[in-house]
Formats: structure tokens, sequence, C-alpha cells
């Protein structure tokens, strides 16, 4: 599943209950079953920012009968504004079958592995 939040960066500092170096990014991609220690600054101008997420779909792209943006929901920062008549969707999602953007998602990820944290294998 691919997941973004309009104008906002993710910084992933955790998979799987395991530390990686972090990570920051656009958007992010998880599977099924993973988890992910996500941080979220909110450190923009007061307005309403769209999270939207959608299915990763690589096999049969010639499927196109399904919402291909499956989940909303809107952050809201508090204040004197007005409030957009329509939503500002995150343009940095991903489509539903962009392999290439799933590649490069998952090839970011470093173990935090140095001489100060090595990692034992038995």
């Amino acid at each position: 599943m691919f997941f973004a939040i309009d104008d906002h960066n993710l910084t992933i500092v955790g998979m799987d209950e395991n530390y990686i170096k972090p990570i920051t990014t656009s958007y992010r991609k998880i599977s099924p079953g993973k988890t992910m220690d996500i941080i979220l600054i909110a450190n923009q101008t007061l307005g309403h920012y769209y999270i939207a997420a959608q299915k990763f779909w690589s096999q049969g792209v010639g499927v196109t009968d399904f919402d291909h943006v499956n989940v909303t929901a809107i952050i809201e920062y508090r204040g004197n504004y007005t409030i957009p008549l329509s939503p500002s969707f995150p343009s940095t999602l991903p489509t539903y079958k962009d392999l290439t953007a799933a590649i490069k998602f998952s090839n970011l990820f470093r173990s935090l592995k140095s001489k100060d944290y090595p990692v034992n294998v038995p």
C-alpha cells in the first residue's frame, strides 16, 4: 500500500520492531503484516492537508475497475483561515501500479549497523 500526506514528508525510523537509518520521503509503501515507526513533523501553514492511501498491485495491471485512492483522511491545522472548497490530494502518491516507485522506496532501507551498533548474527 502506498501512503502520503499532502505537502508533508514522513521520516521512517523503524520497521518490524527494528531501528533503521532514518528515511525521509514524501510517501511510503508498506505490505500486509508489516509495521513502521514514522515521524510526521507538523510544520506547514494553517490549512487542511489530505492523507491518501491506495493499494499497490504489480500484477494484473490491466485491472482498472476499482477506486485507486482507497483511503482518505484530513490533517487539520487549527487557526483562522479559509477552509478549501475542494481537496488537494498528495501529488507524490504513486499510482497503484508504479513498480518503479515501489522498488525505489524498498531500496532506501539501511541497517543502523556500525562500530557503535554492531549486529551479531548467531
